[in-house]
């Protein structure tokens, strides 16, 4: 970005910026010698700040972490919306393990009225709940990688230390919730994912709760409970 003889000073009436016609919005080179450039709105300065995009993509260290990004940037990626929205596939799964586990559940009732014992570990588990475990493993996964791609896509926008992808190894909705925070401090938008990532994680407990609830309403009590 040429600062195009603008900029030179932050009064309008000093300078390149008052010495002819006004010149376009744009990014500048901030006229308060920080180095950076700042947002010219057409008639002013803004409060927008940005490093240039190379040491924006490259540089953590010496960066204001509270730059903001120019107006109108991106705040979304496709890698987020795919984060919030995983937990979706665990949850198709729910009917299946529902079955399954009933009849885990009667088969414990009936051992229990004719005096046997029923041991259920890892290796009695259904396919069902072992599909079901093991896709949680690979949801886990998957969300570290795609928050990894959604840092690094947010810092090629110029998004000066966004959320560290990092807290997508805490298996709750943490990367979202802070990525949000984060996103929108730098840009004034963004904090969409964190209500869809508070959304799903209600409606999990909620599909939880009714789970069981009608497990264990399902299984008939063996006679001599009755």
């Amino acid at each position: 970005m040429s600062d195009s003889g603008y900029g030179a000073q932050d009064n309008g009436a000093q300078g390149g910026m008052g010495s002819g016609a006004t010149p376009p919005a744009g990014w500048y080179p901030d006229p308060a010698g920080s180095g950076m450039q700042r947002w010219w709105d057409g008639a002013r300065w803004t409060d927008n700040r940005q490093w240039p995009s190379a040491p924006a993509f490259q540089g953590g260290a010496g960066l204001d972490p509270n730059t903001k990004v120019a107006p109108g940037t991106p705040v979304y990626t496709p890698w987020i919306w795919l984060i919030v929205l995983l937990p979706l596939l665990s949850y198709a799964l729910l009917p299946w393990v529902f079955r399954e586990t009933m009849g885990q559940m009667e088969s414990i009732m009936t051992s229990t009225q004719y005096g046997t014992t029923t041991r259920f570990g890892m290796s009695t588990l259904g396919p069902a709940n072992v599909v079901s475990q093991l896709l949680g493993w690979v949801i886990w996964g998957v969300t570290v990688l795609f928050a990894w791609l959604d840092y690094r896509t947010l810092r090629m926008r110029g998004f000066v230390r966004p959320f560290h992808w990092a807290f997508a190894f805490i298996p709750a909705p943490v990367y979202a919730i802070g990525r949000s925070v984060v996103a929108r401090r730098r840009s004034g938008r963004g904090i969409a994912p964190m209500w869809v990532a508070i959304g799903m994680l209600a409606l999990g407990l909620i599909v939880t709760i009714v789970f069981v609830a009608a497990t264990v309403s399902a299984v008939p009590l063996p006679s001599t409970y009755r």
